[in-house]
């Protein structure tokens, strides 16, 4: 088999330089991740996460390029695991044992904090789903460039009938709204059964921060989240995660913070503050609907 036998983007192989194709290569793409995890790690240490040696940080400078034999663990580590942000960071451990357990503190994959990626630990398959979600999108969208091209050749006569389904649609979107009624207690019944899912990621750090391995915390926490699943929808039974990790000596370093980290408020960062900002009576949206204070209130319920 030759080149002219695989498919071979047109792009890169006739207007991409060697540079652009570098950059854009695979291991260009995981050097990088392991420049950020460095960064991240030597950040973490300037606040004051002591579980972060010099050595760690050493370990991890000394293996920033991906190496062959790096790329053949993590294909092994993806075939297992499923997950190729952690097959990285299992690859790079081998590569820098010294900081095993610190790469990846308080990041999701995509280097942000405290966002909840890792309370995923409960979901069938995120990782595929999500692929799943990205091919289907990519399809869908597809035809967007034949429309184009073919509305850049027949100048489109824009129909007036393009507008009532328009208008249809916010009286609708009107109609469901007006009057909407909210239940506070259905709310927090629903909140906190999800709740300790959402937790997860907080006890993950929790347990770093007592000098944990995040890996290994993440792996129990998964486990766990797992069986909970599993009787919830098997059994109709409710989220037990807490009182499962309460039986669970691993987390026993962080049975006594468990009750504090469930407060509902400390998830929603400062979303009340956001919306009373712009939502609220001297806020940007109430100076926008001024014009149309009459006709809301003619149709208010």
């Amino acid at each position: 088999m030759t080149k002219h036998d695989e498919y071979e983007s047109p792009l890169a192989h006739r207007y991409a330089s060697r540079e652009i194709k570098r950059i854009f290569s695979p291991r260009e793409r995981a050097s990088t991740w392991r420049k950020l995890w460095l960064w991240l790690a030597e950040a973490e240490k300037e606040i004051g996460l002591t579980q972060i040696t010099d050595k760690a940080l050493e370990g991890l400078r000394s293996n920033l390029v991906v190496s062959d034999e790096a790329y053949q663990v993590i294909a092994e580590e993806e075939r297992i695991r499923r997950h190729d942000a952690m097959s990285h960071i299992f690859a790079l451990e081998k590569d820098a044992p010294d900081a095993a357990g610190i790469i990846h503190i308080g990041a999701t994959s995509c280097y942000a904090t405290q966002t909840g990626s890792s309370a995923m630990a409960f979901k069938s398959n995120p990782m595929r789903s999500e692929r799943i979600c990205s091919l289907g999108r990519k399809l869908s969208n597809i035809s967007t460039n034949f429309s184009a091209t073919f509305s850049s050749r027949h100048p489109p006569n824009r129909h007036p009938g393009d507008v009532p389904p328009n208008r249809a649609l916010l009286i609708l979107l009107d109609d469901v709204t007006n009057g909407i009624v909210v239940f506070p207690a259905m709310i927090r019944s629903q909140l906190e059964e999800e709740l300790p899912f959402m937790a997860t990621e907080n006890f993950i750090m929790k347990l770093v921060h007592k000098g944990i391995s995040r890996q290994d915390a993440h792996e129990r926490i998964r486990v766990l989240s797992r069986q909970t699943v599993e009787t919830m929808k098997t059994q109709g039974t409710k989220n037990d995660l807490i009182e499962r990790i309460k039986k669970d000596n691993f987390f026993k370093p962080i049975w006594d913070d468990l009750d504090g980290m469930l407060d509902p408020k400390l998830f929603i960062g400062r979303s009340a503050e956001i919306v009373e900002k712009y939502c609220g009576s001297s806020g940007p949206l109430m100076g926008k609907l001024e014009k149309y204070r009459d006709y809301i209130n003619s149709t208010a319920t």
